[in-house]
């Protein structure tokens, strides 16, 4: 962020805080790291400068995006301040977000949104628009399975039943990570870490191994879907 922005942000924040106004951040590049792909190129070179900010004029949330992911994080050094990000229209699930305030209160909620019934006739003769969110579903399994079939084909794998059931895990995987379904119940994580596809994943590739990893459980904030924070 530039210099100049900061101080005018400073500015804005200081007038918020004379007013006895709650400011709320909206930016598209991130001031917080969602996980350990998305940081470089992703969070702000500066996000530091941006944090002392949200620090000092007590700013709850930011609203982000840039990673095309659903995503909600607590900040690991501010424990009252999150950072939002909602999924594009170009993501299974196209998703939407509600956000209702309160004098007291801030809530996030998602919605799967529908965008057929705004395009045009000849949009909707087109196969995939005509049946629009379930062929962003597939598209993503599909960008999983293509990813995990690459790999294995790569480092030699050659055992076509194990990856088939490879491509089906990462797929799975893939779909969870983009539309923020990666808080599994523990029963559902075990199915998947006990499942032969999986131990073969952790031998043969760590990279696809903690791709399914990181789709099970996130340990920041379980709910990526909808949050609801108490005011200053």
């Amino acid at each position: 962020m530039k210099e100049k922005t900061l101080t005018w942000l400073e500015q804005v924040l200081s007038q918020a805080r004379e007013t006895n106004k709650i400011p709320l951040l909206f930016l598209h590049h991130k001031v917080l790291a969602h996980n350990e792909k998305v940081q470089q190129g992703f969070v702000l070179n500066n996000a530091s400068n941006v944090l002392d900010l949200v620090a000092t004029y007590q700013v709850p949330v930011a609203f982000s995006g840039h990673i095309h992911l659903q995503d909600i994080t607590k900040s690991p050094t501010l424990p009252k301040f999150y950072e939002i990000t909602t999924s594009a229209f170009s993501i299974a699930e196209s998703h939407i977000a509600h956000v209702t305030l309160q004098p007291d209160q801030l809530n996030y909620e998602v919605e799967n949104f529908d965008p057929r019934p705004y395009f045009t006739a000849a949009q909707r003769k087109k196969p995939d628009l005509n049946d629009y969110p379930n062929y962003l579903v597939q598209r993503y399994e599909a960008v999983g399975a293509s990813m995990a079939e690459n790999t294995l084909y790569r480092i030699g794998i050659k055992d076509e039943a194990l990856i088939q059931s490879a491509k089906e895990m990462v797929g799975s995987a893939n779909l969870r990570y983009f539309t923020g379904h990666n808080s599994l119940t523990t029963e559902e994580q075990a199915a998947i870490q006990t499942d032969p596809g999986y131990q073969f994943l952790q031998e043969t590739s760590t990279r696809l191994a903690r791709q399914v990893e990181q789709s099970l459980n996130d340990p920041n904030t379980p709910n990526n879907q909808s949050l609801t924070l108490e005011l200053p």
